[in-house]
């Protein structure tokens, strides 16, 4: 693309949250024609899902004070869903073959009828095709099992609607200054292998319509803002650190200056890593500070309270499928800690607000876990039966990308104790700890490396900190068979709370994203302490470099 055409793409892709209504219009008319037209094997849609959003991304990327990339994109990914059978049994969830009956179109960014109108026929055709082989294999394959399986949806109300955009006014060459003169920082150490700096800006808006009568438009941006740094040791141990900053506009990050700071000490306590002594093993207390909490929680946490059904397959049975996922009761955390869901009630300044979920639901509360026990579950139009019961049917949390799994996913959420510690009270449970353990020094643990779903593996950022409150660098170390079981132990958290932005991966359980994901925001202690962990060394990364970089 050349740039007039480049900035042309710009200036109509900006246009796109005052021309809602003729591209909300134009999509309409393809579902409308597809839900009339389409009939195979004696077959009608009983629904039509078009998505689309507009998108506008712009990044840079620096390496130790070095510009080394800039990009900016424009596009309007889609997608399109015919859906053929009822409520009770249709083609949307089913395992039994290898092709979707969701098509993922690139739409073009221009609204223009003709070329819309095209597209739309092609892949609900493609989709109404598929989605009629789905039906007949899945009801001959449910049909088969001993048990019935539970019904696929049930639908929520049609709502209209629109949310205006954020203002969004972001300097490009004084960030792209800002982000080579940050990431300098890191070339100031020797010590250091590598360091980059990393600010993605992605502006969009998105519309929903189907042949319920649901059309909504409402803005999907966030602007993310990431650091890494790492070393080799001699010995071939990588230690590394990573900064992530998170907010709704480009007004919402944090000034050039202070980067800097942090970053001066982020890459200080990767070298002090450099020199420290290895431990092999550990077994005590282990405290949790700032980022290192919300990955804990996300981590053991979100797998326990997603409320997505599992997918029909041949020959395996509800109870089969569920066995060993999310249930009522389960106890997750000790007495008195609630755990809590309001998109509603979204903090100014950190991206992700949402009025409708990628269902067309209404955001709501939810209360998921009471004194400790799992009490609800994030549901979408999927139903869980044993959770559903006399409740809603969705609570609004089908989340994920709009081309991607919809599954209920945290949005904006609480994981709180009942009663919080004072600086010195949470101090003092935590030196009961370390005396019960017979250790000489407590893990503080300030940064995780994400790992597999449903548990914790790998320290990133850590201490030791002596009674007399001194400090000194963790190398490496491994959680051994940390999984949801170790929350129940959490014996203290502070009375400071954390609100934190984060940008969630793609798929559930997927590591944390750096500059893509999906937006949401947790309100946390700012520290807490789990009674008991094991931990051992994990070895070298790889082999000792042979030849170290010399001083340029």
């Amino acid at each position: 693309m050349n740039v007039w055409l480049l900035w042309s793409a710009l200036a109509m892709a900006a246009e796109v949250e005052g021309t809602d209504a003729a591209l909300l219009d134009a999509l309409a008319e393809g579902v409308d024609r597809a839900q009339q037209s389409l009939v195979l094997n004696g077959h009608r849609p009983g629904n039509v899902v078009v998505a689309a959003s507009t998108e506008r991304r712009w990044s840079v990327v620096a390496a130790l004070g070095s510009l080394f990339r800039v990009g900016e994109d424009v596009r309007r990914p889609g997608l399109v869903e015919v859906i053929v059978g009822d409520n009770a049994r249709n083609s949307s969830r089913f395992l039994g073959r290898g092709d979707s009956p969701r098509v993922r179109p690139s739409f073009v960014v221009e609204d223009v009828d003709t070329a819309l109108a095209r597209d739309l026929w092609l892949t609900t055709d493609d989709s109404f095709k598929e989605a009629v082989q789905r039906y007949e294999q899945k009801t001959a394959a449910l049909a088969a099992l001993a048990a019935p399986w539970p019904e696929d949806t049930v639908p929520v109300p049609a709502v209209q609607g629109s949310v205006a955009s954020p203002a969004w006014n972001l300097d490009k060459s004084a960030w792209a200054d800002a982000v080579v003169q940050a990431s300098a920082v890191f070339g100031k150490t020797p010590s250091l292998r590598s360091g980059w700096v990393e600010l993605a800006s992605e502006e969009g808006r998105s519309v929903r319509v189907d042949a319920r009568g649901t059309q909504i438009a409402q803005p999907e941006s966030f602007v993310a803002l990431y650091a890494w740094c790492d070393a080799v040791r001699p010995d071939g141990v990588r230690v590394f650190e990573e900064h992530h900053t998170l907010g709704a506009t480009p007004q919402d990050l944090p000034t050039p200056a202070s980067l800097q700071t942090t970053f001066e000490a982020m890459a200080a306590r990767v070298d002090a890593r450099t020199r420290a002594p290895i431990v092999d093993a550990y077994a005590g207390p282990v405290v949790f500070e700032g980022r290192a909490v919300l990955q804990l929680f996300v981590g053991l946490l979100e797998p326990q309270l997603d409320g997505t059904p599992p997918l029909p397959q041949p020959g395996m049975t509800w109870e089969q499928k569920v066995r060993g996922g999310p249930r009522l009761g389960r106890r997750l955390l000790p007495s008195g800690w609630t755990v809590a869901d309001d998109p509603n009630d979204w903090p100014a300044g950190l991206p992700g607000a949402y009025r409708w979920d990628r269902d067309g639901a209404p955001a709501q509360a939810v209360q998921l876990v009471d004194d400790g026990r799992v009490v609800d579950l994030l549901r979408t139009t999927s139903p869980r039966p044993a959770v559903v019961g006399e409740r809603p049917p969705s609570n609004g949390h089908a989340r994920g990308p709009l081309q991607g799994m919809w599954n209920a996913r945290f949005a904006r959420w609480t994981a709180l104790p009942a009663r919080g510690l004072s600086p010195r009270a949470f101090a003092a449970a935590v030196e009961r700890e370390r005396r019960a353990a017979e250790v000489g020094e407590v893990l503080v643990v300030r940064g995780l490396q994400d790992a597999r779903p449903g548990a914790i593996e790998r320290v990133a950022d850590a201490v030791w900190r002596s009674p007399d409150g001194t400090e000194r660098p963790v190398v490496s170390l491994q959680f051994v068979d940390a999984d949801r079981r170790i929350l129940r132990d959490l014996v203290a958290a502070s009375v400071e709370r954390q609100t934190l932005g984060y940008l969630a991966g793609s798929i559930p359980g997927s590591s944390l994203g750096t500059s893509d994901g999906l937006p949401s925001v947790a309100t946390l202690p700012a520290s807490v302490v789990v009674a008991d962990l094991e931990l051992v060394f994990p070895g070298p990364d790889r082999e000792p470099d042979a030849y170290p970089i010399p001083s340029l």
